[in-house]
């Protein structure tokens, strides 16, 4: 699993036109049990952070991702709809198998759940 995640970490990256090689330097399992959650963080000293879901069942927390503009940029004005491209913030659902890639920089949370089994994901930060 750990080398089929690097192998489309790597895969990835290509999409910003480099040709380095990326690795992981860390990793951990994450349980949320009912109403669990984590606060906003980021991750320092990565290029690029993952998270698997290992089990999603119903009513689990989502994942929030915040906009990495600087609160004094200007907004811009009169959006007829938000959408994941202009809004501040976006919202994927924790879904069993799924496998999410971004920047490690990213600001990014997990809602509370009213999961009645445990939420269970691997992440892993890749330098």
């Amino acid at each position: 699993l750990k080398k089929k995640i690097t192998d489309h970490v790597n895969a990835f990256a290509k999409s910003f036109e480099t040709t380095n090689i990326y690795s992981t330097n860390d990793g951990w399992l994450n349980v949320y049990k009912k109403t669990d959650y984590q606060e906003s963080h980021f991750h320092s000293g990565s290029i690029f952070s993952v998270v698997y879901f290992l089990s999603a069942p119903k009513g689990s927390g989502n994942i929030l991702f915040n906009s990495p503009n600087p609160p004094d940029m200007l907004p811009i004005e009169n959006i007829k709809k938000n959408t994941y491209i202009n809004s501040g913030v976006v919202s994927y659902e924790a879904i069993e198998n799924r496998l999410m890639i971004f920047r490690s920089s990213l600001i990014h949370s997990v809602l509370n759940g009213t999961n009645k089994t445990d939420r269970i994901s691997l992440a892993f930060n890749f330098k």
